[in-house]
C-alpha cells in the first residue's frame, strides 16, 4: 500500500491539478444537468422547432 504514496512534489503538483481539473469537469457537468433540466421543464426541443400540441 505505501508504494501508492504520493512522494515527490511532482507528483503531489499532478495529484492536486488532476483533483482540480476533476472538479471543474463536475462543475460542468452539474451546469449542464442544470440546463437539461430546465429544458426538460420548459418541453422544448434541443433544435429550438416548437413541438406540435
Amino acid at each position: 500500500m505505501s508504494s501508492l504514496l504520493l512522494k515527490s512534489d511532482a507528483q503531489i503538483t499532478q495529484a492536486r491539478q488532476a483533483v482540480q481539473a476533476y472538479r471543474q469537469v463536475l462543475a460542468a457537468l452539474d451546469q449542464l444537468s442544470w440546463i437539461n433540466l430546465e429544458l426538460l421543464r420548459r418541453d422544448e426541443p434541443l433544435f429550438g422547432k416548437p413541438t406540435p400540441v
